[in-house]
């Protein structure tokens, strides 16, 4: 009866042992403890916190207008100015199929790779992308500012220069920029040297205006 009892009690023993080991679900890291060495642990309240760096994943709210371009599984970039201005691809895995009434945004959650450096907490940029255009580029050099209007100096087939009023945009690769109208795509137009405006500088160099492909 002695023996039986002394194995009930190294039993009962064992039992309260385990229940001084805390497993972790998963791999991770600890960061924040919220009780210590000998407190009396109560159901329900947390213990410790932790996360796992490589299942990080940024979420943000995405107007209503542009959630529509963010499918689940599509690949986006996201930039970490704290980290450089870095561009992370990551992948969308969840797009709560509610949108919010008053900011009229829908919550995207991508899933991020493994960065060094990545911490929780950080702040990123979300890239998204809602297509290609097709727009009229021409060197900046090119554009005559008078007052709020914006002028280029076009060479016609005969070699002669005429000034036309242009709309410029804000998209362009650099040393160019987006026409919106006056021009089209195959007109030379006239580039100054060394700031000479264009239509002071006889011996300026031509350039075309072309097409290019940009993101939107």
């Amino acid at each position: 009866a002695q023996r039986e009892q002394a194995q009930q009690a190294v039993e009962e023993a064992r039992v309260n042992l385990s229940y001084c080991t805390i497993t972790a679900p998963r791999d991770g890291k600890i960061v924040d403890r919220s009780a210590e060495e000998g407190e009396v642990a109560q159901p329900g309240v947390p213990l410790l916190s932790m996360y796992d760096p490589t299942t990080l994943r940024l979420e943000a709210p995405v107007m209503e207008h542009l959630a529509g371009h963010l499918e689940v599984g599509r690949k986006v970039e996201v930039v970490f100015d704290a980290l450089g201005g870095i561009t992370v691809t990551g992948t969308v895995d969840e797009k709560v199929p509610q949108a919010d009434a008053l900011s009229r945004s829908v919550l995207v959650k991508v899933s991020l790779p493994p960065t060094p450096g990545l911490l929780e907490g950080m702040t990123g940029i979300l890239r998204i992308p809602a297509g290609q255009r097709r727009h009229l580029c021409l060197d900046v050099r090119a554009i005559r500012r008078i007052g709020q209007l914006d002028f280029v100096e076009v060479v016609r087939d005969d070699g002669t220069k005429e000034r036309r009023l242009v709309k410029i945009g804000r998209l362009g690769r650099p040393g160019h920029i987006e026409v919106l109208s006056g021009v089209e795509a195959g007109e030379k137009v006239v580039v100054p040297k060394d700031g000479t405006p264009p239509d002071e500088c006889p011996d300026c160099e031509p350039s075309t205006v072309t097409g290019t492909d940009a993101s939107s």
